[in-house]
């Protein structure tokens, strides 16, 4: 009777770490699957270097492996793995944003001002002629 005893309780604390486990497995593929669908529908005002959201795919990705990190422990091979994996997933995701950002500054808008200019200088251009 005493093994049981003993027995029923180790295996309420592996069933009680299983349900941990899954619940952080859960949550990561989740957002991992959201990740992998892009970041449709995310205005540009949102990703910003100065106030990144952090209701980005990726930085949502990041933010959760931390956070299953945390509840996992550090003593668990799985926690210590999703900490590493969440740290390297939201240097990523700063990275990428700073990326789009620089994008958008250095071609998109002086793009966007050549044809603005173009623009201006075409119906100038026409009015010109009508004189």
């Amino acid at each position: 009777a005493e093994k049981t005893e003993v027995l029923s309780e180790d295996l309420l604390q592996v069933e009680k770490r299983l349900e941990l486990v899954k619940q952080v497995s859960h949550s990561t593929h989740k957002k991992l699957t959201a990740c992998l669908q892009g970041q449709q529908g995310v205005d540009v005002e949102k990703k910003s270097v100065r106030s990144p959201s952090k209701k980005l795919p990726l930085t949502t990705l990041a933010q959760c492996m931390v956070e299953g990190a945390a509840v996992l422990g550090d003593e668990s091979l799985l926690g210590k793995m999703l900490k590493l994996c969440g740290e390297t997933q939201d240097k990523l995701a700063q990275e990428l944003i700073f990326f789009e950002l620089t994008i958008e500054k250095d071609v998109i808008e002086p793009l966007y001002d050549l044809a603005e200019v173009n623009v201006f200088f075409s119906h100038l251009y026409v009015r010109i002629q009508k004189i």
